[in-house]
């Protein structure tokens, strides 16, 4: 069974970026992806308006919805794995994460919203709230990124060890296999807390340098027939993420440590990766311990001769 991909489009720049990323991420070297177009229109089950007009308005939604998918049919051609939905939702976010329920879409993909200073998304956009809550991993492409003709050759993703950038680990991992591409590991070390008054922060301090690198070794020791390499780098999370994948084709990232499990709920890192990162960002959902060994251990298998 092929996966599935859902991309939220408009016709604007963020819409037809989404629809590029969406269209890139379809390929693999086995195969297509299938992909489903969706255009969200409007719905408010709290307003109270005569039955007869709001009937008529929801048409009207429903019609310019449609109308909006007409750019996607002219870019994707005569495409046979990609379909077209116009369907209504309480939010943009809400109609595109209900689609990927219903069809079990492992991706959605989205544009980056164009509300806020040129080039970043607004906190509260579509954008992030697709991120939030979203049970499938969410994908955002950077503005600009429709255009030009792009590939998957390079995969980053963002590593500290913890069970959630295991599970990011896996999904780079698949990516990376999937389309032939190289992985690179980034791990940050974030400056060390300070001590106040004598007493130590009880937040923990950073990992030493060498503690970072035996952990890293171990990592690509633990990978097969994928070109690994890795990196480490002092600063800030998001700054330093987003600076080194900066030339890669993907940065791929956890959800936050805490929340539900198998949602992503969107901390502070991937919120500002989201605005700012010049390479799209995937997300992936929070994940377990437990569900992460068989993922990486089907690959091992996979890539065995």
């Amino acid at each position: 069974m092929r996966s599935q991909i859902i991309v939220g489009y408009t016709d604007t720049e963020g819409g037809r970026d989404a629809l590029e990323l969406a269209l890139t991420l379809a390929e693999a070297d086995d195969g297509r992806a299938a992909l489903t177009v969706a255009s969200i229109w409007p719905v408010n089950p709290h307003e109270m308006v005569q039955p007869g007009v709001h009937i008529a308005y929801e048409r009207a939604l429903a019609a310019d919805a449609e109308s909006r998918l007409q750019g996607a049919r002219d870019h994707c051609g005569d495409r046979e794995d990609v379909s077209f939905v116009a369907r209504g939702g309480t939010s943009p976010a809400h109609g595109l994460q209900l689609i990927a329920q219903e069809l079990g879409a492992e991706l959605i993909v989205v544009g980056r919203s164009h509300t806020g200073p040129v080039g970043r998304a607004f906190v509260g956009s579509v954008t992030e709230q697709t991120l939030h809550g979203a049970a499938c991993a969410v994908a955002v492409a950077p503005k600009g990124y429709a255009g030009t003709e792009h590939r998957v050759a390079l995969v980053a993703v963002a590593y500290d060890g913890s069970p959630e950038s295991e599970h990011a680990l896996a999904h780079a991992l698949r990516i990376a296999r999937d389309r032939g591409a190289a992985l690179r590991l980034v791990r940050v070390v974030e400056p060390m807390p300070v001590a106040y008054g004598g007493m130590v922060d009880p937040y923990p301090f950073a990992l030493r340098h060498s503690d970072v690198e035996d952990q890293l070794h171990a990592v690509v020791e633990r990978i097969d027939g994928v070109p690994v390499t890795t990196a480490m780098v002092d600063g800030t999370a998001a700054h330093a993420l987003a600076e080194q994948a900066a030339d890669a084709d993907l940065l791929v990232t956890g959800s936050r440590d805490f929340g539900p499990v198998g949602r992503i709920l969107l901390g502070g890192t991937s919120s500002r990766l989201s605005r700012h990162c010049a390479c799209p960002l995937l997300v992936v959902p929070r994940s377990t311990a437990d569900a992460v060994a068989p993922a990486l251990a089907a690959d091992a298998a996979v890539a065995a001769p």
